[in-house]
């Protein structure tokens, strides 16, 4: 969400949050400027979340596009 909100430039935020079948699924999607690769030079920030969730065991998908917003989904395995 902070990256969304620095960054973005997007109108619309949604946060969907799922739990079924031993999982934790959050889904943050933005219709904002979108990005390429790993988006801001210097920036760490989506580094920082793919490293976190690795630690938990889980991972991080992003898809973005330029000019057409992007979604991150977190997938975390449940005790």
């Amino acid at each position: 969400l902070a990256n969304a909100a620095r960054h973005s430039g997007a109108r619309c935020v949604s946060v969907v949050i799922e739990i079924g079948a031993g999982e934790l699924m959050l889904r943050v999607r933005d219709d904002g400027c979108g990005f390429v690769g790993e988006g801001r030079v210097g920036g760490h920030g989506l580094a920082n979340l793919r490293r976190r969730a690795a630690e938990l065991g889980g991972s991080v998908a992003i898809d973005s596009t330029p000019a057409r917003g992007t979604t991150v989904e977190l997938r975390v395995r449940l005790p």
